[in-house]
């Protein structure tokens, strides 16, 4: 059940998210179009952007339950693609958590990474305010292709 006091502590971690969330949107643009540039330049091949998202804790209830060391993420989701954070920030109700409803939190508009989250974790709420830290990881692959054979098509 959701209290008042559950719902004032997901709020303000939503919040905090939402902040970090939106300066690592803005550096994924950035990359991007550094990147989209090398290709053109013929600096690199191609590449690939990551945007992938871990909780953290030092909770031993939560590390033992999901079999993981301190220090090391409880959660983590790599379907945290861009591209999908900028189609959902274009449909308004992008974020609606099902089993919410009914709830305090009932239409609360989620980020994206806290959405990810709710949605995409085995964690309950009371496991979810216990997470110490959350990651937002943004890695590149830089590609070069050599063709070694010709292969006629």
């Amino acid at each position: 059940m959701i209290t008042e006091e559950f719902k004032n502590r997901l709020m303000a971690i939503n919040d905090l998210m939402l902040i970090e969330e939106t300066k690592a949107v803005k550096r994924y643009k950035l990359l991007e179009n550094e990147l989209k540039q090398m290709v053109v330049n013929k600096t690199i091949w191609d590449y690939n952007i990551n945007f992938k998202i871990g909780c953290f804790t030092c909770d031993e209830y939560l590390n033992k339950k999901y079999n993981t060391e301190e220090g090391d993420p409880i959660f983590e989701w790599n379907g945290a693609i861009y591209e999908l954070l900028i189609e959902r920030r274009n449909n308004p109700t992008w974020n609606v958590v099902n089993y919410l409803r009914g709830t305090l939190l009932d239409g609360f508009q989620f980020c994206y990474t806290f959405y990810c989250i709710l949605c995409y974790s085995k964690l309950s709420i009371e496991e979810i305010l216990l997470i110490q830290s959350v990651w937002i990881d943004i890695s590149v692959d830089y590609q070069w292709k050599v063709e070694l054979i010709k292969i006629q098509e």
